[in-house]
């Protein structure tokens, strides 16, 4: 009876916090930042990934939603695996921003489940679970992430945050004897942020690396190391077929993203870097823009929130007042090196950081990796997640010191009401400063949007958007070439030569990358592909050819091989799950 009634509190205060979180998701339609962001750029991807899902590709690597046609290759550079269920959603009929509105709520939902879970795990409390996925699920980052930046890869990366966190716990602290399963919720956090937004692993990687170092020197038998290994190398092994296409267009194709130089790049995460004193201000409305020419007013907010930082006060006293036994004792170093770590990555997300290009080689080298995440204020989801590890961890302590325990409900509960009333005030004064998305279909090929593209980063260096729009065109281009017919399916052009003079070439409707190849009944050798200033496609045409001719876009064997390994990856997994189960069955039989 008394657990029914301890999980009935569970149910109903985990379904409260999910109604909150999703207040902005009950509007009839789809609220937008009034300051834009990202949430058309996504609901492109969406559209693209139902289309070519509908147009036969799978995997979908390049999507034909965005600039009118002509092919962009968002799915090979930005992990959509997750987006697909809203992608199969438009597919059957809903509309993009109803799919993107059940995406929303299933996130929100995955990331209560997922960060009570751990919570509960690793501190072998109920109510610690509870505050754990209050705290992180209304974390302000997290929320302005969500909502006010539409950042999917981000946030979804962020759902991934702490299943990384217990699989590290687990592989130094809680299997000693045996090996576990903590390697399989390592490689689930890896494998999930790298799909989901790989700007992410930059984020995620300096804080891990520490930690691992850490938990080394406390626990360095063989087997943690083959837990680390096998977690690392499956990792890789799941994301192959993501991690060879992204590495082989980011080696051989001359994109925007990786035009920058090492100075342009620090100078440009120097200009977005925030004041040390916007991480401590309160109830800001959740609005605005990332503009270093705009004052305080205009900013986005980029507080942490009140209850995250109350939960270090929290450690420092729980420290004070424990007994100090030796899981205490743990919890205390973790929380020590939790508080200095987030200390490192708060100093780095601010302006008091030398974000600039200096005089050192190394300094330059170095920073320049890091600031390939372009703001430094996205550290702010690193650092939520820790702060949210040593309030825990600070309650987790005043649990076990004697004379103070009758104060940790109190205070969870306080927290948590604290950080709902932070949360509902972020979420409040975000839809107040929103508009409806409208319908995206009509608005599908509004020059305003960028055609899906924003900023166009991963169009070819010279490629401009806006003259790539002025002078876009639906039908090939053909010169010193007669064409008796045109067809166009997505990736794949079939033409149809009546004749072909000298030099003749034919511009049609799609970008030029990588793996597109032309197929021809005869003289096949003799065709070639090149870009133009504008980097479209041009088809060379042998002189005198007539007949047929396809062009489409054909995976390398590379890449096959990436996916091949990926899902007996997979099946190798599901199968030695099974094989577990199967014994454990077996056993109890016995």
């Amino acid at each position: 009876m008394h657990y029914s009634k301890r999980g009935k509190i569970t149910v109903i205060a985990l379904l409260v916090l999910l109604l909150v979180v999703d207040i902005p998701m009950y509007m009839s339609y789809l609220p937008i930042s009034t300051t834009g962001h990202d949430l058309v750029f996504h609901l492109y991807r969406i559209q693209g990934i139902a289309d070519a899902l509908r147009q036969g590709q799978f995997p979908v690597r390049v999507q034909f939603s965005q600039l009118n046609g002509y092919g962009y290759p968002v799915s090979v550079l930005y992990g959509d695996l997750l987006l697909y269920p809203a992608g199969i959603l438009c597919l059957i009929g809903l509309s993009v921003t109803t799919a993107y509105k059940v995406f929303v709520l299933l996130i929100n939902a995955a990331t209560i489940l997922i960060t009570f879970f751990v919570g509960r795990k690793m501190f072998s409390s109920i109510s610690l679970g509870i505050l754990a996925a209050y705290l992180w699920t209304l974390a302000p980052y997290r929320l302005e992430d969500l909502y006010l930046r539409a950042s999917v890869g981000e946030y979804t990366a962020l759902m991934f945050f702490p299943v990384l966190a217990y699989g590290l716990y687990g592989i130094f602290l809680r299997e000693t004897g045996e090996f576990g399963f903590s390697w399989l919720w390592t490689t689930i956090g890896c494998s999930g942020i790298m799909i989901s937004h790989t700007v992410s692993i930059i984020l995620v990687f300096p804080v891990a690396f520490v930690f691992v170092i850490v938990g080394l020197v406390h626990n360095h038998s063989i087997i943690v190391w083959k837990r680390l290994a096998v977690s690392g190398v499956i990792s890789i092994a799941l994301t192959a077929w993501f991690i060879v296409p992204f590495l082989d267009f980011y080696k051989n194709v001359n994109m925007k993203v990786g035009a920058l130089t090492a100075e342009e790049k620090m100078d440009f995460a120097a200009l977005h870097a925030i004041q040390p004193s916007q991480l401590f201000m309160l109830f800001v409305p959740m609005k605005g823009a990332s503009d270093p020419a705009a004052d305080i007013a205009q900013d986005m907010p980029f507080g942490v929130g009140w209850t995250l930082l109350s939960g270090v006060l929290l450690f420092i006293i729980a420290i004070i007042m424990i007994d100090g036994n030796d899981q205490s004792k743990n919890w205390i170093k973790i929380g020590i090196i939790s508080v200095m770590t987030t200390g490192c990555v708060l100093f780095a997300s601010t302006s008091a950081f030398h974000w600039h290009f200096s005089r050192f080689a190394i300094w330059n080298e170095v920073i320049s990796i890091v600031a390939t995440i372009q703001f430094p204020w996205r550290l702010l989801g690193v650092a939520s997640a820790l702060l949210v590890l040593i309030a825990c961890i600070g309650i987790c302590l005043l649990k076990t010191a004697n004379g103070y325990r009758v104060l940790a409900v109190p205070v969870m509960a306080l927290m948590i009401a604290l950080c709902t009333v932070e949360g509902g005030v972020a979420i409040t004064t975000w839809l107040q400063n929103t508009e409806p998305v409208g319908d995206f279909s009509s608005s599908e090929f509004k020059p305003t949007g960028n055609y899906g593209v924003m900023s166009g980063e991963y169009l070819p260096v010279n490629a401009d958007v806006n003259t790539l729009i002025a002078n876009q065109s639906k039908y090939p281009d053909p010169v010193n070439v007669s064409l008796s017919s045109y067809e166009k399916k997505g990736a794949t052009i079939d033409l149809e030569i009546a004749d072909a003079s000298s030099n003749g070439e034919i511009t049609v409707p799609l970008l030029m990358y990588p793996h597109y190849t032309v197929r021809a009944e005869n003289a096949v050798s003799q065709f070639s592909l090149s870009a133009n200033r504008d980097g479209v496609m041009v088809i060379h045409v042998p002189d005198g050819y007539k007949g047929h001719v396809t062009v489409s876009f054909v995976e390398p064997v590379s890449w096959r091989i990436g996916e091949t390994v990926s899902m007996l990856s997979l099946f190798a997994i599901i199968a030695g799950g099974v094989r577990r189960l199967f014994i454990k069955a077996k056993r109890q039989l016995r």
